[in-house]
């Protein structure tokens, strides 16, 4: 015999489905929002590491432009140029350098760099390892850095050096004295 149904138990059943239904979609929502909440973690991280790439790209050029300048300071190098404005030099492409520059082999990627003589300035006197006042002599290094680790990278550095002229010259002025070696270190 069939049994009919009365409303109320009709409704307890229609209830079981409908809270089924809000639980599994709050169940959606919720791993919606955690996934969501991974990926802006994963996104926070590769971020920061393409950050510390950069960094440690910077910190590498930094420590070859400083030995380049202690080169100049001793001796200068065959990598000479005549004085380029440094917006001109950043708009070089990496041909120009590769072909007007001296290179430094390194693994950590690839780098360049050239010698400007900026001239003498007969009233800026130091002195040298006998305590002898000369003119000083200076010059700009330009660093092109491509780190091997970032591709697309590019880090341009300038540093400007004094160096002991071995001539004298007239000073029209009031003589001042300078410190030998890094002047002004600038990144382009």
């Amino acid at each position: 015999m069939a049994r009919i149904c009365d409303g109320g138990q009709l409704m307890k059943v229609s209830m079981r489905g409908f809270v089924l239904l809000v639980t599994l979609v709050f169940l959606q929502v919720f791993i919606m929002t955690g996934l969501f909440a991974l990926l802006q973690v994963s996104l926070v991280f590769k971020k920061n590491f393409h950050l510390w790439l950069g960094e440690e790209g910077r910190r590498t050029a930094i420590m070859l432009l400083h030995d380049v300048e202690r080169q100049v300071e001793m001796h200068l190098p065959e990598c000479m140029v005549t004085v380029i404005a440094a917006t001109d030099l950043s708009a070089r492409q990496i041909g120009w350098w590769r072909q007007n520059s001296c290179e430094i082999a390194t693994d950590a990627g690839e780098y360049h760099y050239v010698v400007e003589a900026l001239g003498i300035d007969a009233c800026a006197l130091v002195k040298d390892d006998k305590n002898n006042s000369l003119a000083a002599d200076y010059y700009r290094v330009t660093l092109l850095a491509l780190p091997g680790d970032i591709k697309g990278a590019r880090i341009l550095l300038q540093g400007t050096v004094i160096k002991a002229a071995h001539t004298m010259l007239a000073c029209n002025d009031s003589p001042h004295y300078v410190n030998l070696g890094r002047q002004m270190l600038r990144e382009i």
